[in-house]
């Protein structure tokens, strides 16, 4: 009976500690979250406008490009 009581209460001597799971928003760098550019465009010709072509066209390849980093980011981080 010494026995049985002793080995009954040895199973006691471990404690197991349960966390709760904790939920952790993660922000992309502050980079990514920039407004992107945009230059107004007033032409009053079409050479003009076609002066401001590359302009735009730079603009919005880098935006696009923010864009991606943003969606790949995002993508690298959901799969954690």
């Amino acid at each position: 009976m010494c026995i049985c009581l002793a080995l009954s209460v040895s199973g006691c001597g471990t404690t197991e500690v349960i966390r709760e799971p904790q939920t952790r928003t993660l922000l992309p760098p502050a980079w990514m979250a920039t407004e992107c550019p945009q230059s107004p465009v007033a032409a009053s010709t079409i050479g003009d406008a076609l002066d401001l072509l590359p302009v735009v066209i730079d603009e919005r390849d880098r935006c696009a490009a923010q864009v991606d980093a943003l969606r790949r980011w995002r993508a690298e981080h959901e799969a954690m």
